[in-house]
């Protein structure tokens, strides 16, 4: 049975967040979980041709939408770091 170092990791990931506050041109996103691929959370195209909502970050801020839209339309406001 594996036994991940979940608080070294949640302590090194605090670590680079802190470093990344720091800087003006440097932004992360946490959503809450042991997730990896965020793609699908951007939303997903339905069936009826409707999107579905987004994925929030772990303080409920943003939306991984909002913070890619922000990043890349380069629009200061929606481009925050979200934990």
């Amino acid at each position: 049975m594996l036994n991940p170092p979940f608080g070294t990791f949640t302590a090194n990931l605090q670590a680079l967040e802190a470093t990344y506050d720091a800087t003006g041109n440097a932004k992360y996103f946490v959503v809450p979980g042991e997730q990896h691929v965020l793609w699908g959370d951007y939303g997903l195209v339905q069936s009826d041709g409707g999107i579905s909502a987004p994925r929030p970050s772990r303080d409920g801020g943003a939306t991984l939408r909002d913070f890619i839209d922000g990043w890349a339309t380069g629009d200061d406001a929606g481009w925050v770091s979200s934990k």
